[in-house]
């Protein structure tokens, strides 16, 4: 198994704008193959609060949490060549841009593989 994990800081009056449209992406990455796509708030205020510390969650900001899985690390090169063909995936990149500061995002890739 190949996941991506990201980490978002997302102003609390865009974090249901930025979920809608990340949950868009996501079936799209699973229409090219991707095998999960979630994005999903801390299940409470305490659950979270070391890594909101760490990431300077601001008071007005909600920390997400996204994954993608893939098979390995070639299905995940192979479905991220097709999505940068995709005009819809671009279009809703610009439009998640425009919702968070994009240099707060904290992303890592992980294998079952060795």
């Amino acid at each position: 198994m190949f996941t991506v994990v990201s980490f978002y800081r997302v102003k609390k009056h865009h974090t249901n704008q930025f979920i809608t449209l990340n949950q868009e992406v996501g079936v799209i990455n699973m229409s090219y193959g991707a095998i999960a796509h979630d994005i999903c708030l801390p299940a409470s205020a305490d659950s979270a609060a070391a890594l909101a510390a760490f990431m300077q969650t601001a008071e007005d900001e909600d920390l997400l949490f996204g994954q993608i899985v893939f098979r390995n690390q070639s299905h995940y090169e192979e479905v991220s060549l097709k999505l940068k063909e995709d005009l819809q995936i671009q279009a809703l990149t610009k439009d998640l841009a425009e919702l968070i500061d994009s240099s707060h995002i904290l992303t890592a890739s992980f294998s079952s593989e060795k």
